[in-house]
């Protein structure tokens, strides 16, 4: 008995020890968190004239100002010193000059982006420009690591030649002549870095940064002159470094008018955030005072919708403007393949930061979101000039918030657009215990009710918030920046929507990206701008977050974006009516409809098949269709579909023609192959869209046989080719219409001729008579060229006895498996870093043995 008292104590001991040195040196208190105020405690105030005129570089270089590009000969060999180092170039054909380019640490650490011009040692950029009023050229600078340990260094150099300033004075001057070297790139951060974390949470390790300068250029003021940016290997080593510019912007002045001009735009992004946990939304667990404070003097939308529920496809749509069908954006895997992100990219589709950077504002990001950095292999690169990426874990509130004080002390004298993303409430629930208490009792927190630590999460995002509020003011911005709160998605805490998802084996509790409930989709949205917006106002149209980038150029002046699927949200704001229409949203294998107070949700494929948590037994259930009617059952509990009262079968054919009939259609791939037969064929032919119809068609891929078919393209509405196939060969090609549904036209031809109809085979089954060649296809008649994936796939033929050619459409996700083949799609996933894998799982978005 002794001996078992003195184990008991032994353990008891420990475990005290162990709980007393997790509160004292892991758990952060408040007492340890710094105080990001003092950023800004030291540094020049924001005062005097903006810098209103800016000329980027990074633009130029695609356009007739490059005045020449003399690029190392060895530009590969400097690619290839990058190793896995992160970066992304943009694909165009500008000289391989730009790219998405991070210094420092991407997992449980800080990581500084910059949009970047890319030139490894030697390389000469030269730029033919003119220097405006107050010239300065702004800048950063670094030698992306190699990947071995030895650190790397290059020589940065700017000379401006131009006329002559007199007699003797030389035509060329070097402003800076500079040595940069960065250190290693660590992969992972070490146990005494992490616990450097939590015993000196203000100090940060520093794994390389961008080195940032200015360079006055004034003497050139009113001077066209050619502007040289060099880089060289330093000494007399001849190994190439991967050197990099970051975003190099040349700053100048002009006179404004008697008013402020258009405003700042601060977008505050909290992740998974519902509305519910906001006061201003009808909480009482008083988790947002400064975000509610924030609300009452602007417009809050009390019926905002997200377009997605999962933070990439969300926030894609939400800077691009567009439902994600169609630009292809979804949520099924999280890897992207390469086909997804050069599709996305061939769009060309101007994003908010782009509109913003065109207008000559600063674009700046400060987040924990993979998904904005597109070397991470899980998502898009959306045009900002620059980004801070912080994964810490719950510290990284304190970092964001620190380094945007920073960043608006350096650059508030610039117009500026600023994305400012918090992640604390998105599911690790870490709040300090000052903001757990806040926000629920003694009795929620020992029992570990998730719903009160989730909104301790948010209480402490509210105060850093509020901190936020405090530095714009001291600064002198806060009544002249258009501040925009909002999320991407919610949260699934209610049990009746807690179900389990078979094929990625878990739940749906506690998670987000597997319901299109209103707990996910329905989000807060609040405007606050004291110049034009009146506070106080609460509007309750249903509204989309792709509403948010045409009400934001719009408020700030801007011309207004073509083909968005959002529209402005002003009239709203100025007490004005809009007419009302329907609000969409997708998820994973499943759309959603809002319209009139009736919502409509309708799944496929594994979507459809949930787990029921049931007292007396769990159960398989196929759940295709959802209806509720939100004015009586705003909870979602009552599904309407299969009832047998006239007003609930009314109610769901309507929702499923709004969804199959005025819904944006799609992004798909039409799919055309060619086969020979039993004797060798020319092919030839000309596909097109009409030409007034303001449509166009793009040569998408062709596929990887031989012989490839010979493509022109002779303007955006007409495709041309020509093939000859041997005996029994078939090979075809893809290419897509903007819009999807827009109308086509086959113009095709057999060894000379036209091709005889019952050459022609259309749609998923094969069936002749459904195109008749030479006619334009009319937009009913392409529902018969569909194929969804499921049901029938593509149609089977045999290049050694069939001969003519099959055409038939698909939605773009099913072309990925198709072109790249299904362990193709997979790869994206598969192909993710250690680093990266780690952060996904960390966010509960992938399992650790999950392999799709």
């Amino acid at each position: 008995m002794k001996l078992i008292r003195l184990s008991l104590k032994v353990i008891g001991g420990l475990g005290l020890c162990s709980l007393v040195f997790f509160i004292v040196f892991v758990y952060p208190r408040p007492s340890r968190l710094p105080d990001p105020l003092l950023a800004i405690q030291g540094k020049i105030p924001v005062g005097g004239p903006p810098w209103n005129e800016t000329i980027r570089l990074a633009d130029l270089a695609t356009r007739d100002a490059l005045h020449s590009v003399r690029v190392s000969p060895k530009w590969d060999e400097g690619l290839a010193a990058l190793g896995d180092y992160p970066y992304a170039t943009d694909g165009s054909d500008s000289g391989r000059v730009r790219l998405q380019a991070g210094l420092g640490l991407l997992n449980r650490g800080e990581m500084e982006v910059m949009d970047a011009l890319f030139a490894p040692t030697p390389t000469d950029l030269t730029y033919t420009v003119r220097i405006p009023a107050e010239g300065r050229l702004s800048l950063a600078m670094a030698v992306l690591p190699h990947r071995s340990r030895i650190p790397a260094s290059a020589r940065f150099i700017v000379r401006i030649s131009g006329p002559s300033e007199g007699e003797g004075s030389p035509a060329a001057v070097t402003v800076m002549d500079r040595l940069i070297t960065t250190p290693f790139r660590k992969n992972r951060i070490s146990f005494r870095d992490m616990m450097q974390e939590y015993l000196f949470p203000d100090i940060r390790g520093k794994y390389g940064q961008w080195e940032k300068m200015e360079l006055d250029l004034s003497r050139w003021e009113g001077r066209t002159v050619a502007l040289t940016l060099s880089t060289r290997s330093p000494g007399d080593t001849r190994e190439v470094s991967a050197a990099a510019w970051g975003n190099p912007v040349i700053l100048g002045r002009t006179p404004l008018p008697s008013d402020q001009g258009p405003p700042n735009v601060i977008v505050i992004l909290v992740d998974a955030m519902r509305p519910d946990a906001m006061g201003v939304y009808g909480s009482e667990r008083n988790a947002t005072p400064n975000m509610d404070r924030l609300a009452r003097e602007g417009v809050v939308f009390l019926q905002a919708r997200s377009a997605s529920v999962d933070t990439r496809t969300s926030e894609t749509s939400f800077f691009t403007g567009r439902y994600p069908n169609e630009i292809g954006v979804h949520y099924r895997n999280r890897g992207l393949d390469p086909l997804e992100r050069r599709h996305f990219h061939s769009l060309s589709l101007p994003t908010l930061p782009d509109r913003f950077t065109q207008a000559g504002y600063l674009t700046g990001a400060f987040v924990n979101n993979l998904f904005l950095l597109e070397f991470s292999g899980a998502g898009y690169d959306l045009g900002f000039q620059e980004i801070t990426n912080n994964n810490r874990a719950t510290l990284d509130t304190v970092d964001l918030t620190d380094r945007t004080i920073g960043w608006l002390a350096r650059n508030g004298r610039r117009p500026f657009f600023l994305f400012l993303n918090y992640n604390a409430p998105h599911g690790r629930y870490r709040p300090p215990v000052k903001h757990l208490f806040q926000a629920a009792g003694p009795i929620q927190v020992a029992g570990y009710d998730r719903y009160s630590w989730y909104l301790g999460s948010v209480a402490y995002v509210d105060e850093y918030v509020g901190v936020v509020r405090t530095a714009l003011e001291r600064l002198g911005l806060l009544d002249h920046t258009l501040i925009v709160i909002t999320a991407d998605h919610g949260q699934v805490f209610d049990p009746a929507h807690d179900y389990g998802v078979p094929d990625r084996d878990l739940r749906t509790f506690n998670r987000h990206g597997y319901t299109l409930y209103d707990e996910e989709i329905h989000v807060p949205l609040i405007l606050r701008w004291p110049e034009k917006i009146a506070g106080g106002r609460r509007v309750d149209d249903p509204v989309s977050l792709v509403d948010v980038f045409p009400t934001v150029e719009e408020l700030a002046g801007l011309s207004a974006s073509k083909n968005l699927s959002g529209r402005s949200l002003v009239p709203l704001i100025q007490g004005r009516p809009l007419p009302p229409r329907p609000v969409y949203a997708d998820g994973r294998y499943m759309k959603a409809v809002v319209r009139d107070g009736m919502k409509y949700i309708t799944r496929e494929g594994p979507a459809s098949r949930l787990v029921r948590r049931m007292p007396e037994g769990n159960r398989l259930i196929h759940l295709r269709e959802e209806l509720f009617d939100l004015n009586r059952d705003p909870k979602e509990r009552r599904n309407l579909i299969g009832l047998e009262d006239a007003s609930s079968v009314a109610a769901a054919q309507r929702m499923r023609g709004l969804l199959r009939d005025e819904a944006a259609p799609d992004l798909t791939v039409n799919h055309l192959r060619l086969a020979a037969g039993d004797a060798r064929h020319l092919f030839a032919g000309r596909v097109s869209v009409p030409e007034r119809s303001g449509s166009r068609i793009r040569f998408f891929e062709a596929l990887p046989v031989e012989p490839l078919p010979q493509f022109r393209q002779t303007d955006e509405t007409t495709l041309e080719f020509s093939v000859d196939l041997e005996r029994g060969r078939s090979t075809g090609f893809f290419f897509e219409t903007q819009p999807p549904a827009a109308p086509v036209r086959l113009d095709l031809s057999m060894d000379g001729r036209p091709i005889e109809p019952g050459r022609l085979y259309g749609g998923p089954m094969g069936l002749s008579g459904l195109i008749e060649p030479g006619r334009t296809l009319p937009v009913p008649a392409l529902a018969f060229l569909d194929s969804r994936s499921g049901i029938y796939g593509q149609p089977l033929y045999d290049p050694r006895y069939e001969t003519g050619a099959f055409i038939w459409r698909t939605p773009y996700l099913d072309y990925v498996g198709v072109a790249g083949g299904n362990s193709g799609r997979l790869a994206g996933q598969a192909g993710l870093s250690g680093e990266v894998r780690d952060i996904l799982f960390d966010w509960g978005y992938i399992q650790k043995d999950e392999k799709r």
